[in-house]
């Protein structure tokens, strides 16, 4: 049981990694400006 809920966690982490990264790649197409520029204006 301790294996299945390891292996269980690990895709979770695995998957909501994913969707984390495609989310913040898909922001900055609404905003329609660089996230980049907006980092070295706030320095």
């Amino acid at each position: 049981m301790e294996k299945k809920n390891r292996i269980i966690l690990f895709w979770t982490l695995t998957v909501l990694g994913f969707l984390s990264h495609s989310l913040a790649d898909a922001l900055p197409a609404f905003w329609g400006e660089s996230i980049v520029a907006q980092l070295f204006l706030w320095q």
